[in-house]
């Protein structure tokens, strides 16, 4: 009797021991003022104007897909262990997610000449097979949702038109 009493009081020492698992970057955390984002289209970050037209890429895997590109201020995101978490979204006028959902994606930010932080590569954010853009384009929103691991939060989202590439004659 001893001995279990022993063996269960060591295993419990033990499991407290244990090295606890480490923080899920993409959990909500409270939010902390400070920070900005700006939403950009390409490997190289050009701003988006409200309402512009777009022209989505074809992926390889036969989905239609903004390029885009990400920039933030005083947020501490960088690379490594001060990555930045993001999460994308392409939605419809009605607020209908057209975009595959991917959910938050961890991913790495540098400096630029200008003191802002941005992606180091684009996030490619592909459409539902069933919204493919129609002669007319299609309206969707794009929402960007950049964290750091200090809590701060930042949002920005631009309407635009997407449109299909036109074929030559």
């Amino acid at each position: 009797m001893h001995r279990w009493l022993l063996l269960l009081c060591v295993a419990a020492s033990c499991s407290s021991e244990m090295a606890s698992p480490p923080d899920d970057p993409c959990a909500l955390k409270p939010v902390v003022a400070g920070g900005s984002a700006e939403l950009g289209l390409g490997s190289s970050f050009a701003p988006v104007v409200a309402g512009q037209d777009v022209e989505l890429q074809l992926g390889t895997q036969g989905l239609w897909m903004f390029i885009v590109n990400a920039r933030a201020r005083d947020m501490n995101i960088g690379s490594g262990d001060q990555e930045g978490v993001i999460n994308v979204a392409a939605l419809n006028e009605s607020g209908q997610q057209v975009s595959l959902e991917i959910g938050c994606r961890v991913r790495e930010f540098a400096a630029t000449s200008g003191g802002d932080l941005q992606l180091t590569s684009p996030y490619l954010l592909p459409l539902l097979p069933t919204s493919t853009p129609g002669p007319a384009g299609l309206k969707v929103t794009i929402r960007l949702d950049i964290r750091d691991g200090e809590g701060r939060r930042a949002i920005d989202e631009r309407a635009v038109v997407a449109h299909v590439p036109t074929q030559g004659p």
